[in-house]
């Protein structure tokens, strides 16, 4: 049974489909998709965090939204370096190298919707050079405000841009903002620091969002795993 791929125009104006056939007409919709990477073990060590980054989708094409240290430091900072991404399978395939679980929470949402999260990202990076650029699918930016672990990271950055698109998709945030992938001196040392009382930690994210949220997601999808 062939499956036909059409944009929201196409679908409108008409396709010509042959007589006799059997045939899906699968339209492309916009939407937002929240991707929330797991721990993973390298070289023996456990990485625990997590990750998280956003995919936006329209009919003509995709980004992925991807903040995070990404100039080699360790520690609670560092520089703020935003990655967009235009290819989904290849931003997929990187975090699927390290063994972890991507789970995809996706949201259908208006086209409009879409394109207001993608001028969000366009204006973070404002008039800012490119860094690095990795063939034509992956360009690198350093943003104004820098990493911080508790309040400027991955998962806060994500979602931010996330309700710019589904505006309640935080639910009963005190109940799931428990640190999840922190150690006990970790958590000891963020409520010395000020414990935000917005989610900051990947994994506290997922349990929010497959938790009965007000929002509930339209398609989760699991991606990777074990290597």
């Amino acid at each position: 049974m062939p499956t036909i791929n059409a944009t929201t125009k196409s679908a409108k104006d008409g396709l010509v489909i042959k007589t006799k056939e059997s045939t899906i007409i699968e339209v492309q919709t916009s939407a937002i998709q929240v991707l929330v990477g797991g721990p993973y073990k390298s070289n023996g060590e456990e990485h625990t965090y997590g990750h998280v980054a956003l995919r936006v989708i329209t009919p003509i094409d995709e980004h992925v939204y991807d903040f995070g240290r990404y100039n080699g430091e360790t520690g609670p900072f560092g520089q703020g370096r935003l990655r967009v991404w235009t290819k989904f399978s290849k931003y997929i395939s990187s975090e699927n190298a390290t063994g972890r679980t991507t789970t995809g929470f996706l949201y259908r949402v208006q086209p409009s919707a879409a394109g207001h999260v993608n001028s969000h990202f366009i204006n973070l990076i404002g008039n800012r050079p490119v860094l690095k650029a990795y063939g034509d699918h992956m360009k690198e930016y350093r943003l104004a405000t820098d990493y911080h672990a508790l309040t400027n990271n991955c998962a806060t950055t994500s979602m931010t841009g996330a309700r710019v698109a589904v505006k309640d998709l935080d639910y009963n945030v005190s109940k799931y903002n428990e640190g999840r992938g922190m150690s006990f001196t970790e958590r000891t040392a963020a409520k010395v620091a000020g414990w935000p009382s917005f989610i900051f930690m990947p994994a506290d994210l997922q349990k929010m969002l497959e938790d009965k949220p007000n929002h509930r997601p339209d398609k989760i999808e699991k991606f990777g795993g074990e290597k």
